[in-house]
């Protein structure tokens, strides 16, 4: 689609308030400008710092951590622009959004005289105010929920270089982060099947012509490793049993474009063995590979495998496998030299390479009543319950890294009852987006966990994790799938098929809070789970522990006092102004679970894993569950309730503007 041409600079609010006022194509090498009219948040992308990231800021005012980039609008134009690191506490708080209606944006304008012949300007925001009460927006935007914001032109840019750049603007990095984790791709760098299928490239790759080829197996390829031998080893074809989850090894004080690592574990006729993908063949295909895939591998290093030391620890079944096996680790790299690979089709895996086929072990909820805490398998169930994601500091990230988990309810229709699942992220986020209550869910390589022991007659909770390997499919992923034959897998649909859809309906609830383990019901339970140390907080350490919650962010606090007072509230009734939990700001639902049906539509921002850009579309979704295959019915599309805002938000280093 054509982009539109800005408005004459008379009406442009972005030229009016960036342009030199001298009308000159140069001005000075630095300046700055304050936009009083409104200006929109259309996009809004993170990332970590480098070395390269101090230079654009002053020695008092050094980032650490992570910078963000922002797409702004006035609704005729867009611009990208560079947050200061002083605006980081509005971000991480959700109180700076996507949709932020901004006011008093304050712009340092800078020549770049590295691009360009130093033609080129970048804008970086010093300080702003935010509006955050609905009657008082602007008809602005209004219109320009109404417009394709794609569509619209670059400030500063001629009507040849009209695509934004997608890397970061004040690093060296090839691509952005989530907004909340590090454990998921994000952006239109990361390749998917469906592009990488259309690219020159792949067709080159799967022409090439196998004949007289001879390729080795991992047990000598371990071989020549031990004996040191410095000939070149031949092609290798493996099937993929397992497939990690991202790791994103990015620090502050090392330049490294692309700093993600991913880890398949893969397996020939003769032995199995870890593949590592490094830094930019994430980025081409972490999102094309599958467990079950067969790969031919060309031009790769052979290391001592230290998987090991790969964040999580391994599951008890890579702790049970034979050490042999694991002795080596196969490293893919971009460069010194550059691995080939290559996606073999099932149709054309010849049967000399005896590759082994890919195995589940599915367990049933009545089995695993039986079973120990560690059993790793897989698991498949009916979605019951689907909870709000939330998010807890990861050890040894510096308090700014996040992992991000929710809660599901699965039942099978066996044992007593449905389990619950802790999915933490398996790099899958549009699988995450997606799941919906009354959708079947497989789970893999998932591990039983309980809560504690009956000691002190506490009450013991079993329930699953998701680990390092484990992958989500629901609902259309699961079409040609290998374990749909299994005899366990058929049983479960056809207990899907005797269940009444309006029945279900009726009892599946989606969002709000849910805590488990559950609470202890007594000071010697509570003791018991402590070991003694209560660890009680005053009031004060409360509100200073509260005042430094980030966004989504989950953590359980012990206090000691007197109840004042208390206030009964009907289930669904909203408190008064001054003591309403804000849903803008939690991003989720409201405190208590709300039932699911399927006219109803769910709020995005309360389940997707980051921000959406304002003006993206809705998807429409039916809860349809009886065929495990099915292509899912369009229920017509119905509009989320409207947030309600945070009130009065005005943020500024300076005396708010008055209106």
């Amino acid at each position: 689609m054509a982009s539109r041409s800005p408005r004459s600079r008379g009406s442009c609010v972005l030229q009016r308030a960036l342009s030199p006022r001298d009308g000159s194509v140069f001005s000075a090498a630095r300046y700055r400008r304050t936009c009083k009219e409104p200006l929109y948040l259309i996009a809004l992308d993170r990332y970590k710092t480098d070395p390269a990231s101090q230079c654009h800021f002053s020695p008092v005012s050094a980032p650490h951590g992570f910078l963000y980039d922002a797409t702004l609008s006035d609704g005729d134009c867009r611009v990208r622009v560079s947050l200061h690191p002083n605006l980081n506490p509005l971000l991480q708080n959700n109180a700076l959004r996507c949709g932020s209606e901004l006011y008093d944006v304050q712009f340092a304008v800078e020549f770049d005289e590295a691009r360009l012949g130093g033609r080129c300007r970048t804008f970086q925001v010093l300080g702003l105010e935010i509006e955050e009460e609905e009657e008082t927006r602007s008809p602005a935007f209004q219109r320009l929920r109404g417009l394709n914001l794609q569509s619209l032109p670059w400030f500063g840019r001629s009507d040849g270089d009209d695509e934004a750049a997608v890397a970061p603007l004040l690093a060296r990095r090839a691509c952005y982060l989530p907004l909340w984790d590090c454990d998921d791709y994000f952006g239109d760098a990361w390749e998917s099947p469906a592009r990488r299928a259309e690219s020159p490239a792949h067709h080159s790759e799967n022409d090439a012509d196998e004949e007289g080829t001879q390729f080795v197996t991992l047990q000598q390829v371990k071989a020549s490793f031990i004996k040191k031998s410095k000939g070149k080893l031949g092609p290798l074809a493996v099937r993929v049993l397992k497939k990690s989850r991202l790791c994103h090894f990015g620090k502050e004080d090392r330049t490294n474009e692309c700093p993600y690592q991913a880890e398949l574990e893969v397996a020939d006729g003769s032995g199995a063995a870890s593949v590592i993908l490094w830094n930019s063949l994430c980025l081409r295909w972490y999102r094309c590979l599958d467990p079950g895939m067969v790969l031919q591998l060309w031009d790769y290093r052979v290391k001592e495998s230290y998987s090991r030391r790969l964040g999580e620890g391994r599951e008890s079944q890579d702790q049970d496998q034979d050490q042999d096996q694991q002795h080596i680790e196969i490293s893919l790299n971009s460069r010194n030299p550059a691995a080939i690979i290559r996606v073999v089709p099932e149709r054309s895996v010849q049967r000399g390479w005896r590759l082994p086929s890919l195995t589940f072990s599915f367990l049933t909820r009545a089995a695993l009543a039986s079973c120990p805490d560690g059993t790793v398998c897989d698991f498949i169930g009916l979605v019951r319950f689907v909870g709000r994601p939330e998010r807890t500091r990861k050890k040894g990230g510096g308090g700014e890294e996040f992992s991000v988990y929710r809660w599901l309810q699965l039942d099978d229709g066996t044992g007593a009852g449905p389990i619950l699942l802790k999915l933490h992220s398996t790099s899958q986020p549009e699988t995450h987006a997606r799941l919906r209550p009354m959708f079947i869910v497989v789970c893999t390589n998932s591990q039983l966990a309980s809560t504690g022991s009956q000691q002190g007659g506490a009450p013991s909770y079993q329930y699953l994790t998701s680990t390092r390997h484990s992958q989500v499919y629901g609902h259309g992923q699961h079409r040609g799938r290998s374990y749909t034959t299994l005899p366990l897998v058929q049983r479960f649909i056809a207990w899907v098929h005797t269940l009444s859809e309006e029945t279900e309906m009726s009892t599946a609830a989606v969002g709000g809070y849910f805590s488990f383990p559950p609470l202890p019901t007594n000071i010697k339970h509570y003791l018991g789970e402590r070991k003694g140390n209560p660890c009680l907080l005053s009031m004060e350490e409360l509100r200073a522990e509260v005042g430094r919650l980030q966004y989504r962010e989950h953590r359980r606090f012990t206090v000691q006092g007197s109840v004042i007072a208390a206030r009964y509230c009907r289930p669904g009734e909203r408190q008064g102004e001054q003591g309403r939990l804000s849903t803008s700001r939690a991003g989720l639902a409201e405190c208590s679970t709300r039932h699911y049906s399927s006219a109803s539509s769910l709020d995005s921002a309360s389940l997707e894993p980051h921000c959406s850009p304002v003006g993206s579309p809705e998807v429409p979704f039916s809860p349809h569950y009886l065929r495990i295959s099915s292509t899912p019915k369009q229920s017509p599309p119905v509009r989320s309730p409207r947030k309600r805002p945070l009130g009065k938000c005005r943020r500024k280093t300076e005396t708010p503007r008055k209106r």
